[in-house]
């Protein structure tokens, strides 16, 4: 992994959680769309912006160790690599099946719906 906070298990279970959300419909699993995913359902207001922009945020919106990673951490782009990364590695396996209508929406295969953590 790239980043410094987050292990595979964990890049994994928020790439899973996201396309858990939009079941049975197709989930954008664009690392932007992944991390805002994870962040509403942790209850941050946090917005995660697009690839090589910051964040604007005031100090109560940091409630959480991932909040203060995401908005401080130099190398956060690193995140946006790893959810990228693991998306490709989902699809590559059977996990995740690419829609017709954009290369970019995935659907949860049986696997991802059985597999709640890769660590085993």
């Amino acid at each position: 992994m790239h980043n410094k906070l987050l292990s595979f298990d964990a890049v994994y279970r928020m790439v899973r959680q996201h396309s858990l959300i939009e079941f049975p419909q197709h989930a954008e699993c664009s690392s932007q769309k992944t991390v805002n995913a994870y962040l509403k359902s942790s209850g941050s207001s946090l917005h995660a912006p697009g690839p090589g922009l910051n964040f604007s945020h005031r100090t109560a919106d940091v409630i959480s160790e991932f909040d203060h990673f995401i908005i401080t951490d130099k190398n956060r782009e690193a995140l946006y690599v790893d959810i990228a990364d693991m998306v490709r590695w989902l699809r590559d396996n059977g996990y995740l099946l690419r829609s017709v209508e954009d290369e970019l929406c995935f659907y949860p295969t049986d696997k991802l719906l059985r597999t709640s953590s890769l660590v085993f």
